[in-house]
């Protein structure tokens, strides 16, 4: 998602921070944005995780993927992590 990407530009100190924000939108949210995200945007917020967040957000995103969520769903939770950016 585009509204997404400036995680891109962020140092990780500023995305950990972000993250700590966008706890408050909830692991569903978090999961639904980021899988309308690029890899390149996954991989900047998961490697500012600890590893046990990290394997469990992975695979709760490998799940709900499965369940091929409607693109409507995806842009409203990048809307929703894009609000804390």
């Amino acid at each position: 998602m585009a509204t997404l990407n400036r995680l891109k530009t962020m140092s990780d100190a500023e995305i950990q921070l972000w993250l700590r924000k966008v706890e408050h939108v909830g692991v569903g949210e978090l999961v639904k944005g980021l899988l309308g995200a690029d890899a390149v945007v996954r991989q900047c917020v998961l490697r500012n995780m600890s590893e046990k967040q990290r394997h469990l957000l992975s695979l709760t995103m490998e799940r709900v993927g499965q369940a091929k969520l409607r693109n409507s769903e995806l842009e409203s939770g990048a809307r929703s992590l894009a609000n804390f950016l």
